[in-house]
């Protein structure tokens, strides 16, 4: 008990009592002072590293900060970059798209124009063509013909020229090979009762008179157009084989 009440009064008081003058208390009081100023200087450290922790904490969190803050800059400078190269892009495609639009436009144009001069040069060919072909023919009957009783084509026999073969001998009639403006020329002998007519399509567009006749007309013609002599019901032509009394000829005069 008494060394209890010692301890806690060594507790309470830094210096040891005068009236205390046992060596092996005042040994002990010795040594529990100097365990409670190394307490105290631990303690004193203890603190201090607190301190310092507190601090290192402290600028950890501003350094973080600091950093988080320099990385969104970064990151904010990035993203205006990125924006401005983005709307310069744009404006570069805006301007390309632009640029090829009028490259096609005028590739469209440049087609158009081919297309025209090409088919300028297929009209113009097909015109020197058109030019180049030569028709002209010239039939004769070399005996008689008729009367009958109905109407008949006359078919001439004798095939004095035929450039261009627009005469069908078979058929006894002129098919127009091309659109064009033909001459058409016809003489009839020994006509009785009545007359010769020039047909165009099934339709009369001349007549002759008695005995000797000659006539002529001009005709528009379209590409396939027929152009023929037929004999009316009664009326026969005479021919003693010379192929010069009764003729039908014609010829192209120039395009329209």
């Amino acid at each position: 008990c008494l060394h209890t009440v010692m301890c806690a009064e060594m507790t309470k008081n830094s210096h040891l009592p005068n009236k205390i003058t046992d060596p092996s208390i005042v040994a002990i009081w010795n040594e529990l002072k100097m365990l409670r100023d190394t307490m105290q200087s631990l303690n004193d450290l203890v603190i201090e590293q607190r301190v310092e922790l507190r601090n290192l904490r402290s600028r950890q969190d501003d350094t973080e900060r600091m950093v988080e803050e320099e990385r969104n800059n970064v990151l904010l400078v990035e993203l205006v970059m990125s924006r401005e190269k983005m709307s310069e892009l744009e404006k570069e495609n805006a301007v390309l798209s632009a640029e090829l639009s009028a490259v096609g436009l005028r590739v469209t144009a440049n087609e158009k124009d081919l297309d025209l001069q090409t088919g300028l040069i297929g009209t113009i060919e097909t015109e020197v063509q058109l030019q180049q072909i030569k028709i002209a023919f010239t039939v004769g009957l070399t005996e008689s013909v008729g009367p009958f009783n109905t109407e008949k084509p006359l078919k001439y026999n004798s095939i004095l020229t035929n450039i261009g073969n627009g005469y069908n001998s078979i058929l006894g009639n002129f098919i127009a090979p091309v659109k064009r403006v033909y001459y058409f020329r016809f003489t009839a002998f020994h006509l009785e009762k009545g007359h010769t007519l020039v047909m165009h399509n099934a339709e009369p567009v001349n007549t002759g008179g008695h005995s000797y006749l000659s006539n002529a007309v001009t005709l528009q013609l379209n590409v396939g157009d027929l152009v023929y002599m037929h004999l009316p019901p009664s009326y026969s032509l005479w021919d003693n084989g010379s192929s010069d009394r009764n003729t039908f000829s014609g010829f192209l005069l120039f395009s329209t």
